[in-house]
């Protein structure tokens, strides 16, 4: 699968899109946080 027929499908439990970085004081949180999420 390419990134064309990622962004064409909605968001799911193992699909999530950002719209900007996090910010640099969230960075390490967030960041693990989105991905601890996306393994269940």
């Amino acid at each position: 699968m390419d990134i064309i027929e990622l962004i064409a499908q909605d968001e799911s439990p193992k699909l999530d899109f950002k719209r900007e970085w996090y910010k640099e004081a969230d960075l390490k949180t967030e960041l693990i946080k989105d991905i601890i999420v996306l393994t269940f």
